[in-house]
């Protein structure tokens, strides 16, 4: 008759000396047990014949031997093993195509922690990406393209960085209340007896509407004397001077450039 394993387990009906008969049935049945449970384990089910000679099979799920299926385990033990994340490191991440992303590190939902950090060996935390994605150093927002960042306490030195591309308006150089520097912008003057709509900030405007008539570019005086006066009409001054001017210094459309001494 069939053997009872491997769908169950077979129970036998135990047999008492001197007072049971023992049939050749009682015998076959263990046979026929014994000889199923040897084809289930597969012949030298206790050799492995390399763990890197096959490939982990994911589809299957019931196999002939338990031979075959242990040795697939040992396929995907030996696979998981060549590709894991060593903690004593040295670990290669080399993704299968330009399209697969080498390592995606996913928040939770409600995530508060890091994502990613770096430490030292006192346990100082020096790099770190946080919930939301962003770098940090020393957990200070790292400065990036289309980013923003307010600077505090921070030396630019122009000798050893170059800024380009930045428009007039993006960066303003402030000391005091009252000297303001827009990197770019090339202020310049503008003598029109009309007042300027597209001038840029720092630009200066001089009317030359009044006791002007032909301005002569090349009689510009540069003077450091207010009190005197031009020569001929048609000359403006620019005066520079520690001190505001006052009262009488001076003639209408000239300039003036207090400066700090």
């Amino acid at each position: 008759m069939p053997a009872s394993y491997p769908a169950s387990i077979k129970q036998f009906t135990r047999k008492r000396d001197l007072l049971d008969i023992v049939l050749a049935a009682d015998i076959n049945q263990v046979y026929d047990e014994v000889t199923s449970i040897e084809q289930k384990l597969g012949t030298f089910p206790a050799t492995n014949i390399g763990y890197d000679q096959g490939t982990f099979n994911q589809s299957t799920l019931v196999w002939d031997t338990l031979r075959e299926r242990i040795q697939n385990l040992e396929y995907g033990v030996f696979e998981a093993f060549n590709n894991r994340v060593q903690a004593s490191g040295g670990t290669t991440i080399t993704p299968s195509s330009v399209s697969t992303v080498g390592l995606n590190v996913k928040a939770s939902s409600g995530q508060t922690a890091n994502l990613f950090e770096t430490r030292t060996t006192s346990n100082v935390i020096t790099f770190a990406i946080n919930a939301s994605g962003t770098p940090l150093i020393a957990n200070s927002p790292v400065v990036y393209e289309n980013g923003s960042q307010t600077l505090s306490n921070k030396t630019l030195s122009g000798a050893a960085n170059t800024f380009s591309e930045i428009p007039a308006s993006a960066v303003e150089v402030v000391e005091g209340s009252s000297i303001r520097q827009y990197v770019d912008a090339r202020p310049t003057i503008i003598y029109s007896p009309t007042e300027p709509t597209n001038a840029i900030e720092g630009t200066l405007w001089v009317d030359s509407s009044e006791n002007v008539d032909p301005f002569d570019a090349s009689g510009l005086l540069l003077k450091e004397d207010p009190s005197a006066l031009p020569a001929e009409d048609g000359f403006r001054r620019i005066f520079s001077s520690t001190g505001a001017p006052t009262s009488g210094d001076g003639q209408n459309g000239d300039l003036w450039l207090q400066y700090v001494n």
